[in-house]
């Protein structure tokens, strides 16, 4: 899945979106994607995003990788081990952005505390802040390591 990030890399820049997006615009953007769908969530508080990102993968196929902070992974208010059991590559680092960003074929959408229960709606970055996240992720990566379901159900279990 980390190979996949390359191809996103190309299309930077090509398409631009404007303005703030609802959840459900940003659910709709994540189940229609063309390439994949790559985002950066501290941590993942919010049920309606977590469903998102597991119908974007599960229902409709779509290629998802999930980058977060493990400290966050082990509360009993994440929705990222039940993502990793459904499927979603899940990739921790000790990486720190108070600002969640989600990629979807080629543009930038981030808000502060995006993943949260509650946080601002995502706006589309510019075409220039979306090659500075999209090599902030490429960085992150290298220092990532994949959340295995073993580890996803050992975390849930602990609750």
């Amino acid at each position: 899945m980390r190979r996949l990030l390359p191809a996103l890399l190309l299309s930077l820049g090509t398409t631009q979106a404007q303005g703030s997006l609802s959840l459900q615009d940003l659910c709709l953007q994540m189940t229609t994607s063309r390439v994949q769908v790559v985002a950066y969530l501290p941590a993942l508080e919010s049920a309606d995003l977590a469903e998102c990102f597991r119908q974007a993968k599960v229902n409709y196929g779509r290629r998802v990788l999930l980058l977060t902070v493990p400290y966050f992974t082990r509360s009993s208010s994440s929705y990222v081990p039940s993502l990793a059991l459904a499927g979603v590559p899940v990739f921790e680092a000790n990486v720190n952005s108070p600002v969640g960003i989600v990629l979807i074929d080629g543009v930038a959408y981030a808000a502060p505390n995006l993943g949260r229960a509650s946080s601002a709606p995502p706006a589309a970055a510019s075409a220039a802040q979306t090659r500075v996240y999209a090599g902030w992720f490429t960085s992150a990566l290298k220092f990532a390591t994949r959340l295995s379901p073993v580890d996803a159900l050992s975390r849930l279990t602990r609750r």
